[in-house]
């Protein structure tokens, strides 16, 4: 259940997201925040980051293979978990902007936090921020905004996320009657 931005600005969303979410909204809030990603350049950002650690750390300490490497990748740790709050407030403002309901992505993580391990490792080590916390910072931005006006998106979700619906209505005549097969020589 992921999504993510790649280089050059594609999305990628996995299908267990699809099936994991509950309506729309949560989808368009996921699918902001990757844009937001984009938007902000944090894959550029990081990659740009993460050179100049590993320089300044080859300055300071010399060619240190192993303990360079360990502080390249603590310092890209705690840029991308900041990197996922700015992408989160972004879609919020996204969100509003074309009047979707930005409660859809604090709604989707909390479907994220039901299917987390507990047995998390600790938060400086992650590259994400702790879901929980993420939620509460999503649920005080939209406090704060304020809930301006939204349209809810007209799309069958139990059709879009695999869910089983009624059978379709049967068309009559000859709409529903098997194509005609040449007769065979």
């Amino acid at each position: 259940m992921n999504a993510f931005a790649a280089p050059g600005g594609v999305i990628v969303l996995q299908a267990g997201l699809l099936r994991a979410a509950t309506d729309p909204e949560q989808v368009a809030g996921v699918i902001a925040h990757e844009i937001a990603h984009v938007e902000l350049r944090h894959s550029l950002r990081s990659w740009v980051k993460a050179a100049g650690v590993r320089g300044l750390a080859l300055m300071l300490v010399g060619d240190w293979g192993v303990l360079v490497d360990a502080g390249t990748k603590l310092a890209q740790l705690k840029f991308s978990r900041e990197a996922e709050y700015a992408a989160d407030l972004h879609a919020l403002q996204r969100l509003r902007e074309a009047q979707i309901d930005p409660n859809g992505l604090p709604r989707f993580l909390a479907i994220l936090l039901k299917s987390e391990s507990a047995a998390r490792g600790p938060e400086w080590l992650a590259t994400h921020p702790v879901t929980a916390q993420r939620i509460s910072a999503l649920d005080r931005a939209i406090g704060i905004g304020g809930l301006s006006t939204v349209r809810p998106l007209d799309i069958d979700w139990a059709r879009v996320n695999g869910a089983p619906t009624a059978a379709a209505p049967q068309a009559s005549g000859a709409e529903t009657a098997a194509p005609e097969t040449a007769p065979t020589p």
